[in-house]
Order: C-alpha cells, then sequence, then structure tokens
C-alpha cells in the first residue's frame, strides 16, 4: 500500500511540476527514504517524466530528483542527454550519484562523443569517481586546462608522471601554474591513499613553486624523516 501511495503521490505530482516542485520533491524524498521497491517504483516514474518531459526546467528538476533514487537502470537515459549541452550539467551530476561501473563506463564512454564544453564537467566526475580507466583520456586532451586539473584529482602515481612531464614543457606562467596546482592536488590524493612516500616526492618538487606554504604543510602531515629534514631546510630560508 505505501509504495502505491507513493506512486500515485508522485503522478499527481509531476503534472504540477516544475511550477510546484516541492510537492514532487516531497514524494521523492518519502520515496528515497523507504524500502528498495518503493524506490525503484518512484525511479520507474520520474524516467517515464523525464522521457516525456519537453522544457529545460522539467528535464533540470527531474534530474536533480534521480540523484535521490537512481540506480544502474537510469544509465542509458541520463547518458543520452550528456550531449545536449543545454541539459548535459544535470544529466551528468544524476549520473555521478550512481554508484557502480555501469554509470562511470556511460560517462568514459560519451567523453569522445559530446561537445568540449561538455567534456571539462565529465573529466572532473569521472577523475571525482576515481576512474584510473580514463587516465589516457586525459592525457589526449592535455594540455586543456580541464585535462590538467582531472589528472591532479585523479591523484595517482600515473597522473603525477604525466604532470611532471608537462610541467616541464608548460607553455606560460599560466599554464605552469595549473600544473603546479594539479600536483599539489595529486600529492594530497596520494597521501589520503595511503602513497606516502609519492605525496612526499610531489611535496617536495613543489618546494619551488608558489604552493610552498601547502608542501611545507603536506611534509608536515607526512612527518617521516625525509619529510622532517625538507621543513627543517624551508624554515631557515630566508624567504622561505
Amino acid at each position: 500500500m505505501r509504495a502505491l501511495a507513493i506512486t500515485l503521490a508522485l503522478m499527481v505530482a509531476v503534472h504540477a511540476a516544475p511550477e510546484d516542485p516541492k510537492v514532487l520533491e516531497a514524494a521523492v524524498v518519502a520515496a528515497a527514504n523507504g524500502s528498495t521497491d518503493e524506490q525503484r517504483a518512484m525511479e520507474g516514474q520520474l524516467l517515464e517524466q523525464l522521457h516525456q518531459a519537453s522544457t529545460r526546467d522539467e528535464k533540470s528538476l527531474l534530474c536533480r530528483l534521480l540523484r535521490r533514487v537512481g540506480s544502474s537502470r537510469s544509465v542509458s537515459s541520463l547518458a543520452a542527454m550528456l550531449g545536449n549541452e543545454e541539459d548535459s550539467h544535470m544529466a551528468r551530476f544524476a549520473l555521478a550519484s550512481i554508484p557502480g561501473d555501469q554509470a562511470t563506463k556511460a560517462m568514459r564512454e560519451s567523453l569522445g562523443n559530446v561537445p568540449e564544453t561538455v567534456q571539462a564537467g565529465l573529466m572532473a566526475s569521472l577523475a571525482e569517481r576515481g576512474d584510473e580507466e580514463s587516465l589516457p583520456l586525459f592525457v589526449e586532451r592535455l594540455p586543456s586546462e580541464a585535462a590538467i586539473q582531472a589528472l591532479g584529482v585523479l591523484g595517482t602515481k600515473e597522473a603525477a608522471r604525466e604532470l611532471e612531464s608537462l610541467r616541464n614543457t608548460a607553455n606560460g606562467i599560466g599554464e605552469s601554474v595549473v600544473v603546479d596546482d594539479a600536483l599539489l592536488k595529486c600529492a594530497e590524493r596520494l597521501y589520503a591513499k595511503g602513497r606516502r612516500a609519492d605525496a612526499r616526492r610531489l611535496y617536495v618538487g613543489a618546494m619551488g613553486t608558489d604552493n610552498v606554504i601547502a608542501a611545507i604543510q603536506g611534509l608536515a602531515e607526512i612527518n617521516d624523516l625525509h619529510a622532517k629534514a625538507q621543513v627543517e631546510k624551508a624554515l631557515v630560508h630566508p624567504d622561505e
């Protein structure tokens, strides 16, 4: 009875969207806090309405609500929206909220088939998900700022190697700064994964950049003998 009530509430509420999104949101929240069957029933109704939606506001609202109850069932519908610049932003956010390899694969495979303006967001989402299979796709898009940032967020030893190689051939101060920031993010990610030696090496490399203070803080966190020596050396330096 509860699942039926929720589904009926959605069917009534969705006709008011987006003029009265609060009614629809309340029904989705109720389903999200319910059983798996209730969530899947709600997801099905949202997808049905998404396929019928004709305005940007309707699609945006439905994608936002799918972030609460979406599953692998929603992946193909959301992935189909990625190529449309007007709809891609919310579709990507909804996809990124769905756990599992299916959503990750859909975003990765869409990367080469969407406008460049959409690719930046996809790379960011793939990097946040830690999708190491996307690394070659990021490298292909260097030296774009979005690809550089994605490598930093991905935060693997291989990503660091690509960034260091780019740093050596950076074209101008602006690009160097973006690469330096990405290397610092990569160090933070590596340290969080327990890769202390790799993180330390990147922090040491950042000592000669504008990120010297953050590098010192990172080395202080690592707190091994080599890191301590670098921090002590920096503390007696007249500039640092």
